[in-house]
């Protein structure tokens, strides 16, 4: 009889103690999926970046262009409890324009980039969320140029190219589902091979070999950004 009871008291523990695994697997996969950010994000952003173009083995002053960029962008987005991390590709496009008194140097810069950017969010505060984000872009400046020294004019056409690097702080601020706007600030830097399409000096043509400079500066700007 002892026996018997031995026997059932057992069967039950064993019978307690696999039920027990599926619900603890379940309870941590509900914790898990309801912690998941939104999978898709899309938006838009506008900066005001003044940049500063320098030229290397030149005698010239580096030139500070001032203007604006606007850009694009999708990401991907996942994370688990406070930390979210996105990333996908960015499209970017902006106007420059700088006048020197000092050389007589004015310049008009058309600048694309496109490349990618990786995000990562902390929501430790209710609606707003600070962010690092971190992009890496494919940099191309076309510029028209002028320098006039004495009676002399040089005016050329040049194309610099390079991979930009961006390191920028913000935060996110949660207006509505799915609806968020964010301001960002940071550092934007690259090394640029400048090529120099066309050049004259008084309308003459001449030619001028390319060579090699940076681009670096500040960008602050903000955006609107729908989350799904």
């Amino acid at each position: 009889m002892q026996n018997r009871q031995i026997t059932k008291k057992t069967r039950g523990k064993k019978i307690r103690k696999s039920t027990t695994l599926p619900i603890s697997a379940l309870t941590i996969l509900f914790v898990t999926t309801t912690n998941v950010a939104a999978l898709f994000q899309i938006g838009a952003h506008g900066s005001y970046a003044p940049l500063k173009e320098t030229v290397d083995n030149s005698t010239t002053a580096a030139k500070t262009d001032s203007g604006y960029l606007l850009g694009a962008f999708a990401f991907l987005s996942f994370g688990l409890g406070p930390v979210t991390l996105a990333a996908g590709p960015v499209f970017e496009w902006g106007n420059q324009s700088a006048e020197i008194a000092a050389n007589q140097t004015r310049s008009k810069d058309s600048m694309l980039r496109y490349g990618g950017s990786v995000k990562l969010g902390f929501d430790m505060v209710p609606v707003v969320v600070p962010f690092v984000r971190f992009q890496l872009a494919r940099h191309v400046n076309t510029e028209v140029g002028t320098i006039t020294q004495g009676a002399q004019t040089l005016t050329a056409e040049l194309e610099a190219a390079g991979l930009m690097y961006d390191f920028l702080l913000g935060f996110d601020y949660d207006i509505f589902t799915p609806l968020s706007l964010f301001v960002e600030g940071g550092y934007t830097t690259s090394s640029i091979d400048i090529d120099v399409k066309s050049a004259s000096v008084n309308g003459t043509p001449i030619s001028i070999a390319g060579t090699m400079g940076s681009i670096s500066g500040f960008r602050v700007g903000g955006g609107v950004v729908v989350k799904f």
